[in-house]
């Protein structure tokens, strides 16, 4: 017998932008930064294709990275640059796995940015302690252009 599909809580589908727009450089991601082509160069060379490489990316942001809030670390850091000198940082890798719950106002973007949230950064940049910001700052809700209640 299948195991009925819980409709309230699926998902919508993702809407991605073109694979190049996620590694485009720029103020936050700096792919062109020298320390950070230095350390995907080596995670690259020790992958067979492009799944292995993601995979590998993955586990060493897993591994290496410390959340900011598992970690209790106020640090904030915006930039790529940033995060691998301080190894730590905000990350919503946790969230891959969770559907949003809209009970209890929580809201699904089904939208994959390639770019940071604007308010996001705003938050981010305009704070000198990550912990209290994730308590009481950041940004309650997006729209799909990455904007804060849409506008």
């Amino acid at each position: 017998m299948e195991a009925a599909v819980d409709t309230a809580r699926t998902p919508p589908p993702l809407a991605a932008a073109d694979p190049s727009a996620y590694l485009a450089a720029d103020d936050v991601v700096q792919s062109d930064d020298a320390e950070i082509a230095r350390l995907a160069g080596e995670l690259r060379a020790g992958a067979p294709d492009d799944v292995a490489f993601t995979r590998s990316a993955y586990e060493w942001v897993r591994d290496q990275v410390t959340h900011s809030v598992d970690a209790q670390d106020p640090t904030v850091t915006v930039t790529a640059t940033e995060v691998l000198a301080a190894r730590t940082g905000l990350c919503y890798r946790e969230r891959v796995a969770f559907i949003a719950d809209p009970a209890a106002g929580e809201v699904d973007y089904p939208d994959i940015m390639a770019r940071p949230a604007p308010p996001v950064l705003a938050a981010l940049r305009g704070s000198d302690d990550v912990l209290e910001l994730c308590r009481t700052g950041l940004p309650a809700a997006l729209d799909s252009a990455g904007t804060e209640g849409g506008s």
